[in-house]
């Protein structure tokens, strides 16, 4: 069976690639990177957005081959206790409009280090006020644009997923200045957490 890591931006995966140099590219058309790192593991690259993101995930046709999904990327904070650079992990997925999801997890002892959270997906709530308080009001940590609609896939299909991201930003006023400031950290951050914890033994020393 094979794992599924997913990603939204094409630079949210460039270090974990860097150890895969054999990697096979499955497919790359409108903004989506589906590759074969190892027999058993793939990467596909989504596209920012839930649109973006479901479309890609039900352009999927074998998924009865996935043992499991790992979600990764980066993500801004809504709770003041969640900083720039903070490993976090998903545990409930929320949406505007969409019933809260939680999806069985598996996953070795190190994720128990990262800080479980409560993803939001929607734009908005990342640059709006009034959508931002509102995302907050329903119990809301962390919000992204793509986790939704992953954990919706999973969910539909009843796979297990891991949801690793990392704070880049603080959603509000702040946001673009954090996210310049704090991206590339996080990215990579992110991506040597999951190559030392849960990818340790398909790597490639480099």
């Amino acid at each position: 069976m094979k794992t599924l890591l997913i990603h939204a931006l094409r630079s949210e995966a460039g270090y974990l690639k860097q150890h895969f140099p054999q990697a096979k590219l499955l497919q790359s058309e409108a903004g989506v990177d589906h590759r074969l790192l190892e027999d058993n593991l793939e990467l596909l690259c989504t596209g920012v957005g839930l649109d973006r993101c479901s479309v890609a995930l039900n352009q999927i046709e074998q998924v009865h081959e996935y043992s499991q999904v790992i979600h990764f990327g980066v993500s801004g904070s809504l709770h003041a206790d969640l900083l720039p650079n903070q490993l976090i992990r998903g545990i409930r997925y929320m949406a505007k409009n969409k019933p809260t999801l939680s999806i069985p997890v598996h996953g070795p002892p190190a994720l128990d280090s990262i800080t479980p959270s409560v993803f939001y997906s929607n734009i908005t709530a990342i640059t709006d006020e009034a959508a931002r308080e509102e995302a907050i009001s329903l119990g809301s940590q962390a919000v992204d644009m793509e986790s939704y609609a992953v954990a919706e896939f999973c969910h539909k299909n009843q796979l297990p997923l891991m949801a690793i991201r990392c704070i880049s930003d603080r959603a509000g006023a702040s946001t673009l200045e954090d996210f310049k400031l704090h991206y590339k950290q996080a990215a990579e951050k992110v991506q040597r957490f999951l190559m030392q914890n849960i990818l340790q033994e398909k790597k490639v020393s480099l």
